[in-house]
C-alpha cells in the first residue's frame, strides 16, 4: 500500500476569534483535484503566540511539504517561522502564497532564502497541482502561478493564477469545525469590479459570482455550525444587484430556520448601489441579524476620482441614513486618510461629514501602500513616502504632513476607544453639545492625553477621559458626570461604577428604596441592578442586568426615576 505524501498547511491568524479560511480551501482543492494520495493537515496559530510553538506543531507532523499563507498582518512572523522550519525540516518543500508575496514573486523569493516557492493567485487548483507533482516527483513547470527556484539557484517565475470555475467549497468538515464559536467566512463570489488603486482586490480578474444554490447552502452549512459572526468576504456583496437582493430574500426567509436569530452576517456593500428592494428586506431583517460596512473612504470627489472608484456621494448619505434610521441593522462607514488631494482640512471635513451621520463603527484608517497596487507602482502619479515594512503604511503626502498623520492618529485611538466602542456615546453627545467644539478637536484631546499614559485599564481610561474633557469649554462637572455614569450603566453589565465616579451618598439607599417600593420600578428577585443618582439632571438611573442588550448596539437600557428628597 502507497503512504499517502504529508503535506502541512498553516494560516496564522490576527487572532484567535478568527477562523482564516485560506488552508482550508486549499484543503478543499486537494481533496477535489488531487490525483496522488496526499495526506493534508492544518496547523492552526496566531501572531500572537511564539512562533517556536507554532514551529514545533508542524515539525510534528513531518511534512514533505508545507503551505503558508502570508498576509500584511503576519509576515513577519512567517519570516521568523521560516527559519525555524528549515532548520528542523531541511528536505521539506516550503511554498508561500497569498496577497503578500503574490506580487513581485520572484524579488521576494530571492529574499526569502529559506522557500522553496511561491504559489501565486488563486491556489485551490494550482496547489492541488503542486501536491500532486511533488509525490510523483515530476516537474513543476507546467503548474500555474508557481513561482520557484531551479536547480541552478535561479528563480523561474510565474503569473498569478486566475481560475474561471467556482472554486470547491469551503464547507469541509475541518472548516465547519473551526468556525464554531469564532468568526467564519465565506465567499460568494471572487474579484472585484472596481479596480481601485490602493487596492489589491481587482486584480483577481473580473468579478465571478458563485453558483447561487451552492451559495445559499454553503451559507446554511455554516450558520449550522454555530459561529459567533459570520463574514461574506464579497468584495462588494451588491454589486450584482439582483443576485444579492436574491441572497437577501433567502436570509430573511432563513431567519429562525436555518439561520440562527442570533447570528449577524456581515456584508460589505457599495451603498449607492443598495436597490429599493434591498432597503425594504434590510428593513425587515430582525434586529441585529445583518452588519453592513460600507467602504466610502473619503467624501472628496476629487480624491475618489484620482484612485478610481466611482460613486454618488450623496447617494451614499440617504442610503446610509435610510439604513441607520430603520434601526435594526449595524452600520460601519470606513474612510482613508492619506488618499491623493485630500490635505487634513478637506479630510477633517469628511470625517465630520461621515460622524454626522452617526454609523455605529466609523472607522478611521491610514493609507496602506500594497505590493502591486496602483498607488505603490505608479508613484509619479501617486507621490507619498511609507514604511517599507508590513503593512506599508504612509509616512507623509505632499498633502498631509507626518505631523498631520500623528494629529489623526491620536484622534483615531480615542474614536476607537470613545465612540466605537459604544462605551461612552452619551458622554460624547453630552461634550460636542456643550462645548460647540468639532468632533475631532474633541477626540484628538483625549487622543494627545492618553498617548503617553500607558496601556489603561477601562476604569483609568475613565478617569482620564473625565479629567481630559473637564478642560474643554462649556463642560459642567455635573452633567460631564451624569452622562458617564449612563454610559457606564449602559455597558458595563455589573452595576458597579468606576471611582472617579462614585460617590458616598446616603440618597442612593434612599433611592433603591423608593424603586423597590414602586410595583413598576421594583426589580425582579435574582436580578443584578445598578443604580446611580445623576446630580446634573436630578434624576436616579437604574440599569436590570437581566433585560436584552440592543442586539444592534450592544447596550443595556438605562431608565431614569426621580431624584430622591432629602
Amino acid at each position: 500500500m502507497t503512504q499517502a505524501y504529508p503535506v502541512t498547511l498553516c494560516a496564522l491568524s490576527s487572532q484567535y476569534l478568527h477562523s482564516t479560511p485560506a488552508p482550508y480551501a486549499l484543503l478543499s482543492g486537494v481533496r477535489a483535484f488531487c490525483v496522488q494520495a496526499i495526506d493534508c493537515r492544518i496547523v492552526p496559530g496566531t501572531v500572537n503566540e511564539p512562533m517556536a510553538a507554532v514551529a514545533d506543531r508542524i515539525i510534528a507532523t513531518s511534512p514533505r511539504l508545507v503551505g503558508l499563507s502570508c498576509y500584511i498582518w503576519n509576515i513577519s512572523q512567517v519570516m521568523e517561522l521560516l527559519p525555524l522550519l528549515r532548520a528542523a525540516l531541511p528536505d521539506a518543500y516550503i511554498v508561500l502564497g497569498g496577497p503578500e508575496v503574490t506580487n513581485h514573486s520572484a524579488a521576494r523569493l530571492a529574499v526569502l532564502a529559506q522557500a522553496d516557492a511561491i504559489l501565486c493567485g488563486e491556489g485551490e487548483h494550482s496547489f492541488a497541482l503542486l501536491c500532486d507533482a511533488m509525490a510523483a516527483g515530476a516537474s513543476l513547470d507546467t503548474i500555474p502561478g508557481l513561482t520557484y527556484r531551479l536547480p541552478d539557484g535561479s528563480i523561474c517565475e510565474g503569473v498569478p493564477c486566475v481560475e474561471q470555475n467556482d472554486p470547491p467549497t469551503l464547507c469541509i468538515s475541518e472548516y465547519l469545525q473551526a468556525a464554531t464559536n469564532r468568526i467564519a467566512y465565506l465567499e460568494t463570489s471572487r474579484g472585484c469590479p472596481y479596480r481601485c488603486a490602493f487596492c489589491l482586490s481587482g486584480q483577481c480578474g473580473t468579478a465571478r459570482w458563485f453558483d447561487l444554490d451552492r451559495a445559499k447552502a454553503d451559507l446554511l452549512a455554516l450558520c449550522a455550525a454555530k459561529p459567533r459572526v459570520l463574514k461574506l468576504v464579497d468584495r462588494t456583496f451588491n454589486a450584482h444587484r439582483s443576485r444579492a437582493e436574491d441572497l437577501l430574500q433567502f436570509i430573511l426567509a432563513q431567519q429562525g430556520r436555518g439561520i440562527p436569530q442570533s447570528l449577524c452576517i456581515h456584508f460589505e456593500v457599495a451603498a449607492d448601489l443598495l436597490s429599493e428592494r434591498m432597503m425594504d428586506l434590510l428593513a425587515q431583517m430582525p434586529s441585529g441579524a445583518v452588519q453592513l460596512e460600507v467602504g466610502l473612504q473619503s467624501f472628496s470627489a476629487e480624491t475618489l476620482d484620482a484612485v478610481r472608484r466611482r460613486t454618488d456621494l450623496d447617494l451614499v448619505v440617504r442610503r446610509v441614513q435610510q439604513v441607520l434610521e430603520q434601526g435594526n441593522v449595524h452600520l460601519h462607514l470606513d474612510l482613508i486618510a492619506g488618499l491623493p488631494l485630500e490635505d487634513l482640512q478637506t479630510f477633517t471635513a469628511g470625517f465630520h461629514r461621515a460622524f454626522s451621520l452617526r454609523p455605529h463603527m466609523l472607522q478611521l484608517g491610514f493609507l496602506k501602500l500594497l505590493p502591486g497596487a496602483a498607488m505603490r507602482e505608479e508613484p509619479e502619479r501617486y507621490p507619498c513616502r511609507f514604511r517599507d515594512t508590513a503593512p506599508y503604511e504612509v509616512i507623509d503626502t505632499p498633502w498631509l504632513s507626518a505631523d498631520d498623520l500623528a494629529y489623526l492618529h491620536r484622534a483615531e485611538t480615542a474614536l476607537d476607544k470613545l465612540y466605537n466602542s459604544g462605551r461612552f456615546r452619551r458622554t460624547l453627545e453630552y461634550v460636542l453639545a456643550a462645548s460647540c467644539l468639532p468632533p475631532m478637536q474633541v477626540f484628538e484631546a483625549v487622543g494627545a492625553a492618553a498617548a503617553n499614559a500607558g496601556r489603561l485599564s477601562l476604569e483609568d481610561y475613565t478617569a482620564l477621559v473625565q479629567q481630559t474633557l473637564l478642560t474643554l469649554p462649556g463642560v459642567d462637572p455635573e452633567h460631564l458626570r451624569d452622562a458617564l455614569v449612563l454610559d457606564a450603566l449602559a455597558t458595563r453589565g455589573d452595576g458597579r461604577l468606576p471611582k472617579c465616579l462614585y460617590r458616598e451618598d446616603p440618597l442612593l439607599r434612599r433611592a433603591k428604596i423608593l424603586l423597590e417600593a414602586d410595583p413598576e420600578t421594583r426589580s425582579r428577585k435574582g436580578v443584578r441592578r445598578g443604580v446611580a443618582l445623576l446630580y446634573g439632571m436630578q434624576k436616579t438611573a437604574y440599569a436590570d442586568y437581566d433585560a436584552p442588550r440592543d442586539p444592534v448596539t450592544g447596550a443595556y437600557p438605562v431608565c431614569l426615576a426621580p431624584f430622591p428628597e432629602q
